[in-house]
């Protein structure tokens, strides 16, 4: 028995061991990208990255995305931020979603920006559930549904999401996708108003 502890903790410690170099690059990159040295964070990003870490895949997704020290490649952006999705990243699952919307570094496909999206929204993503509510508003890459717009719309609502919390309002004024309830639907329009308020605030 004292053999198998022994032998579990010194599997646990060489893990921690190997990670630590992991951790120790990606903070690394980090740092250097906040200083604006870009190509810095990509030698510390790109190997972790190629190792499956997914915050350093994220990382090459917005580099490469925004063209910070490389230049602009929305295929590259979408390849990591696709790697990072297949993992279970909300964050980039989300990003991915928007990048099959619009077309970048993809070729236009809503019905599998509703696909990510959807992972996204499933996963607690305030940002994608507002989005997969608007496709479902709108009948892109699905049938067009008021209630699964005011279901999503209300998640991300909850969660602060201004957005939402305006259009949560108007469907309960205009009665779309919920009954029609007035007392709601003043409670969601201020509630809107105060968390735009709020977000201005913080930027001061």
């Amino acid at each position: 028995m004292q053999n198998i502890f022994v032998h579990t903790v010194s599997v646990l410690s060489l893990t921690l061991l190997s990670l630590q170099p992991l951790y120790a690059g990606l903070k690394e990159g980090e740092t250097a990208y906040k200083k604006g040295d870009y190509r810095t964070a990509l030698y510390e990003f790109i190997p972790l990255a190629k190792q499956g870490d997914v915050r350093a895949q994220n990382w090459l997704g917005d580099i490469y995305g925004v063209g910070k020290g490389v230049d602009q490649d929305h295929e590259l952006s979408s390849y990591w931020y696709d790697k990072a999705a297949e993992q279970g990243s909300p964050a980039d699952q989300y990003k991915l979603g928007g990048m099959y919307y619009r077309g970048n570094g993809v070729d236009q496909d809503s019905r599998k920006a509703v696909y990510w999206y959807k992972k996204a929204a499933e996963r607690g993503d305030m940002k994608a559930q507002y989005e997969l509510g608007i496709m479902y508003l709108n009948g892109e890459g699905v049938d067009q549904d008021s209630k699964k717009t005011f279901y999503w719309h209300m998640r991300a609502a909850i969660q602060g999401d201004a957005r939402a919390q305006s259009s949560v309002g108007l469907a309960y004024s205009m009665g779309l996708g919920v009954n029609q309830d007035f007392e709601q639907s003043t409670y969601w329009s201020r509630k809107a108003n105060e968390t735009r308020l709020n977000e201005i605030l913080q930027r001061k």
